[in-house]
């Protein structure tokens, strides 16, 4: 193996890379990066055995030149520290299957590491059927619903996001047993398949992604599932298990409805989280009376704060109290881009149905707290 590497173009992709490389596992291999050099270009690969990303650089003049193929498995951390403090073209070049020589003006560098062939090979996704869909539409569905899922181990299918298709429609469903979040869209591929994603593989594709490619091509099948990114590739070991079927949990009807701005009750959720931090629960209290809805929190050592914000409009019962987890409340205001939000009141233990208005792709459902 024998390449010339600008300095950028390796440092850019071995950031990327080394995300899935973990420094705790019982696999030494896995600490490094794998790099692959043909013909054609450079692959760089990190894995922690359940999360995997390759990094695939096509031979072009001025940026990477391949001298002679190769491979061989580096040590992640250092490897990307030594390339962070080089500028310019960086000479690689193998002395034997386990040690590198790399060069960068008067630099000179060499770096042990292991065989090629210790490293675990790529998941093979040949049986399944390829979705191509818009980047920014597929990831902000996957932002406005990844962070109502358990960070608890005791359900393991709830620590991760339920994604299904079917009947020309994506579905991406998240929850932790005490709120939900939900979110559609169409596609025009009729595939019938389903999955649930592990919370840490959508974060990191969301920040893979960041808004470089307009496309994204999606593959599952029965272990995994490929999401392919330009030159960039991210394969995720599936949770196993039956997702629990969500759709009971929307309740139909509302004894009150009301219409609020989006961003100024999210504010005033946000103030009132100030003083919510000695519950267990972040407590937010609700009042709707006369027209308004009064926001307030306590803490016995501190204080307590209270503000009234204008109700847009408001159908059904005029008077209502309840109590709401202000974090869980925050978070799904959060994830609404649209102006004016509704919320759906149920009864005093029932769950509070947020929608953005005029958007029937999107919900929000958080359950309330006892306040005693």
């Amino acid at each position: 193996m024998k390449i010339t590497i600008m300095s950028e173009v390796f440092h850019q992709a071995l950031g990327d890379v080394v995300r899935a490389v973990s420094t705790r596992t019982p696999m030494p291999v896995l600490t490094g990066v794998h790099l692959v050099a043909t013909d054609e270009g450079l692959t760089l690969v990190g894995s922690d055995s359940d999360l995997i990303i390759t990094r695939e650089l096509p031979a072009e003049a001025g940026r990477l030149d391949v001298e002679q193929p190769g491979a061989i498995v580096l040590p992640a951390r250092y490897l990307a520290e030594i390339v962070k403090k080089l500028s310019g073209p960086i000479h690689l070049q193998l002395i034997d299957d386990t040690t590198a020589d790399i060069r960068c003006g008067e630099i000179k560098t060499k770096l042990k590491g292991s065989p090629s062939d210790d490293y675990p090979k790529l998941p093979v996704m040949e049986e399944s059927e390829t979705l191509q869909l818009d980047a920014s539409r597929w990831m902000e569905m996957l932002k406005q619903t990844v962070f109502a899922v358990s960070k608890s181990e005791a359900k393991p299918v709830l620590t991760g996001v339920h994604i299904s298709m079917g009947e020309g429609r994506l579905k991406s469903v998240a929850t932790d047993s005490h709120r939900l979040a939900y979110r559609e869209t169409m596609i025009d591929q009729h595939i019938d398949r389903s999955c649930i994603v592990p919370y840490q593989a959508i974060g990191e594709l969301i920040k893979l992604w960041d808004g470089k490619t307009d496309a994204v091509e999606v593959a599952m099948n029965e272990h995994h599932i490929h999401c392919r990114l330009g030159e960039t590739s991210l394969y995720s070991r599936l949770i196993d298990g039956k997702y629990p079927n969500v759709s009971g949990l929307i309740p139909e009807g509302s004894e009150t409805l009301v219409k609020m701005e989006t961003k100024q009750l999210l504010k005033g959720v946000d103030r009132a989280c100030l003083f919510a931090g000695e519950w267990k629960n972040h407590n937010v209290y609700i009042t709707i009376h006369d027209g308004r809805m009064k926001l307030s929190s306590a803490a016995t050592q501190l204080g307590n704060i209270e503000e009234s914000q204008r109700i847009m409009e408001i159908e059904g019962t005029e008077e209502m109290k309840m109590t709401l987890d202000g974090k869980y409340l925050m978070e799904a205001l959060r994830s609404v881009k649209e102006e004016t939000v509704t919320l759906q009141f149920g009864g005093i233990m029932k769950p509070v149905v947020i929608r953005p208005e005029g958007n029937a792709t999107h919900l929000q459902l958080i359950s309330p707290v006892r306040a005693y």
